[in-house]
């Protein structure tokens, strides 16, 4: 199982080298901004094995996307 990385809008930014850094992510259930192109973090998400989620989708779930991730890898 991979472990959820949390990625803070208070520090505003990937690592240079993290792959998603140059890439607009968005939340997989709804649909919000996470972070831009230019690295910039709109808000606080969480990236895990199955996608990536804002606080309050992540939060919702009661732990059932980190479930999906366990089946997946």
């Amino acid at each position: 199982m991979k472990e959820p990385l949390i990625h803070s809008h208070i520090t505003d930014g990937l690592p240079s080298n993290h792959k998603l850094a140059n890439e607009f992510i968005y939340c997989k259930i709804c649909n919000s901004m996470l972070h831009a192109d230019n690295n910039e973090c709109m808000q606080t998400w969480i990236e895990s094995g199955t996608g990536n989620y804002c606080l309050k989708c992540f939060s919702r779930s009661k732990g059932a996307v980190l479930e999906i991730s366990d089946a997946i890898e």
